[in-house]
């Protein structure tokens, strides 16, 4: 697959940059922002009673997720004035930096162990993700490699090794800790981004058999992940164990019916159903608003993913393939990541712990979700800058 330049740099033109550009971004963010503050009002509504007899009021969740958004939306704002050009020539020490936090956090003493897994770094205030910035920092350095490497990408040996030196080290520290989930994650990120940078369809389909051969082997060798996909399969013959969580996601969906049962009159959310407000957070909004509550999540993210596609179709347009494959990726992560969190609540997929971008409680979650919406701001404000170029160049 080859950028096509000549022809494609006519401002206006039905493929490249136009004036509307910005207009649409400004969408974008509209749709975060809507997004946000949804996910605002079910954080609070699931988390304001504690979970106990008493049902008292508790905002320190809420809190903390307001402090969340603040702090992430600064981080925003700051990936938004650095020039996409830097990034992408600090793309492979941004890639060593995510290796190194993987690595840390493995470190007793450092990284903080939950529920059985280390995936967590204490800094003091808060307890930080690296998975989720090394999410994003993966994205960056494909996107860079690829693009230096266009025109070539149909040869296997160009996107082999960095496959070999960087994706395979980055899953097998995601699976020592083990958060099989976002090695799903970033691994089918990457390899979206190698079909469509140009990698030929035979070699794609092998690269593909692979890796769910190796997803097999992944699931059914470990004990608890053969439990979950039992689970999967049936979860009411194990309702109090294995598939507990599966089950009270259904009943709280089930509950809702069309319209639901109310804003803060879910039940699962008070005694039943664990983690309401991060890894189940769309079943309390079945629970609460219905499936019209659902479908318009869905929908929110149906118009995102389109704003985000436009973007990586004009920076393509525009002979700039970083920009193009760096938007791709982030609106591939988005959206697989918000597809597997829904599938998990209907039971659709077995049950993994998979954050609703730019809704779910988590600090590290909404902080990479901003980094990526960040780094489109930088590829948008790339884009007005060539347009502003051609449109002054004289004829």
């Amino acid at each position: 697959m080859k950028l096509q330049i000549s022809s494609m740099l006519r401002p206006g033109g039905s493929n490249g940059f136009s004036p509307r550009s910005g207009v649409e971004l400004s969408q974008l963010l509209v749709v975060v922002a809507l997004l946000m503050s949804f996910g605002l009002v079910m954080i609070f509504s699931a988390t304001v009673m504690s979970s106990d007899q008493s049902l008292t009021p508790n905002y320190g969740k809420f809190l903390r997720h307001l402090a969340h958004i603040a702090i992430s939306l600064l981080v925003m704002w700051a990936v938004s004035c650095v020039s996409i050009d830097r990034i992408e020539r600090c793309s492979n020490y941004l890639m060593g930096l995510g290796i190194v936090l993987l690595v840390i956090v493995l470190v007793p003493g450092i990284g903080v162990e939950i529920n059985g897994s280390r995936r967590w770094i204490d800094i003091g205030v808060a307890a930080f993700q690296p998975s989720e910035l090394t999410k994003i920092l993966t994205i960056v350095f494909f996107a860079a490699h690829l693009s230096r490497h266009q025109g070539r990408v149909h040869k296997p040996k160009v996107w082999m090794m960095p496959c070999a030196v960087v994706l395979a080290p980055v899953s097998l520290l995601l699976l020592l800790e083990p958060d099989l989930g976002m090695s799903m994650v970033i691994a089918v990120t990457v390899m979206v981004m190698i079909f469509v940078a140009g990698a030929r369809l035979k070699d794609f389909a092998i690269l593909l058999a692979a890796s769910v051969a190796a997803l097999a082997v992944l699931v059914l060798s470990v004990d608890y992940r053969r439990e979950r996909l039992i689970s999967y399969i049936d979860p009411f013959n194990d309702a109090l164990g294995s598939g507990f969580q599966l089950v009270q996601s259904l009943i709280a969906i089930g509950r809702g019916e069309w319209l639901g049962v109310g804003l803060g009159n879910s039940i699962q959310k008070l005694f039943y159903l664990p983690h309401g407000e991060n890894d189940f957070l769309i079943a309390i909004v079945g629970e609460e608003l219905g499936s019209v509550g659902i479908i318009v999540v869905l929908a929110l993210y149906a118009v995102l993913m389109w704003r985000i596609f436009r973007l990586s179709r004009s920076s393509w347009a525009h002979a700039d393939m970083f920009s193009s494959l760096l938007a791709l990726g982030i609106g591939i992560q988005i959206s697989f990541q918000a597809i597997v969190h829904v599938g998990v609540n209907v039971g659709l997929f077995p049950t993994k712990g998979l954050t609703l971008p730019f809704m779910s409680y988590g600090g590290s979650s909404m902080l990479s979700s901003m980094i990526g919406v960040g780094l489109l701001l930088a590829i948008e404000r790339d884009l007005r800058h060539r347009f502003r170029n051609i449109e002054e160049k004289p004829e």
